[in-house]
């Protein structure tokens, strides 16, 4: 199991655990944490955008140019550091990490 720290919109931080190999908005939308993930992870809706600090950002995969499009599309749009986290696949490397849920949800 990774532990990550997610900062809620109000502010809050909670440790969750995750798990490798999953994509990280599982393990937050599981941890009870406000994330609607609306299409379940389809990379089709942009209602799990999270921000990512930029000294772990390169561990990810790039975005996709679905994933840069909802983001675009969207209210929560701010490069580098947004993420759909339905496309953000967890790794050993990014355990310990803080990412937000940013407030506009």
């Amino acid at each position: 199991m990774v532990k990550v720290n997610v900062v809620d919109p109000k502010g809050r931080i909670h440790t969750i655990e995750a798990n490798e190999g999953e994509p990280l908005m599982h393990s937050i939308r599981d941890a009870g944490l406000p994330m609607l993930a609306s299409c379940g992870g389809n990379c089709a809706c942009a209602t799990c955008h999270v921000l990512v600090p930029a000294e772990i950002a390169n561990v990810f995969t790039d975005r996709s140019e679905a994933e840069i499009e909802l983001l675009q599309d969207s209210d929560y749009f701010q490069e580098p550091l947004s993420r759909l986290a339905c496309q953000m696949i967890v790794v050993e490397a990014i355990d310990g990490i803080t990412i937000e849920i940013p407030p506009s949800y």
